[in-house]
This record gives C-alpha cells, sequence and structure tokens, in this order.
C-alpha cells in the first residue's frame, strides 16, 4: 500500500523518471511494454494490412524509450508559446 500511494503522488510529478524499487520506472514501461508486443504477437490477430496489432504499441514505446508522457511534451508548449492557455491544444492536437 505504501508503494501505491507513493506511486500515485510521484509519477504525477516525475513521469516515467519516478523511481520504483530502485530504478525509473521508465525501465518498467519498456519491460511491460515488450511483454505485451510478445503477446500479441504471438496472438497474430490481422489488423487491416498488418499480420498482428503490435503497431497499436508504437507510440506508447515511443514514450517510453523516449522517458517523456505525452503531458511532458505538451507542457513544452504550455508554457512556453501558448501562453499558459489551452486554446491552442484543440486547435494543434486535433486529429
Amino acid at each position: 500500500v505504501a508503494e501505491m500511494e507513493e506511486m500515485r503522488s510521484e509519477v504525477p510529478r516525475n513521469g516515467l523518471k519516478t523511481l520504483f524499487r530502485g530504478r525509473p520506472l521508465q525501465a518498467l514501461a519498456l519491460e511491460v511494454l515488450e511483454i505485451a508486443k510478445g503477446g500479441l504477437a504471438r496472438r497474430a490477430v490481422p489488423h487491416g494490412s498488418r499480420e498482428n496489432e503490435c503497431h497499436f504499441l508504437t507510440n506508447l514505446f515511443e514514450s517510453a524509450q523516449g522517458g517523456e508522457v505525452p503531458a511532458e511534451r505538451l507542457l513544452r508548449p504550455y508554457h512556453g508559446t501558448w501562453g499558459e492557455s489551452v486554446d491552442p491544444l484543440f486547435r494543434e492536437e486535433a486529429y
């Protein structure tokens, strides 16, 4: 319970840099993603022209490998060019 409370407190502030049992959460995230990728590959459920669903993990791998979660990426323009307004978020991040 103490570990869960610590993670609940630290992860929102430190993201993947948060230490968990002496190592960055980033390392754990990469391990978990590798396990998920292996499971999706073994399931071999086709998706469109792809042989499996591993491509759904691409953005998560990019975040974990770079050590930055999407919220951290968005905080840079929020504190910079967006002038601490969320309005540009809806224009620039819409898809």
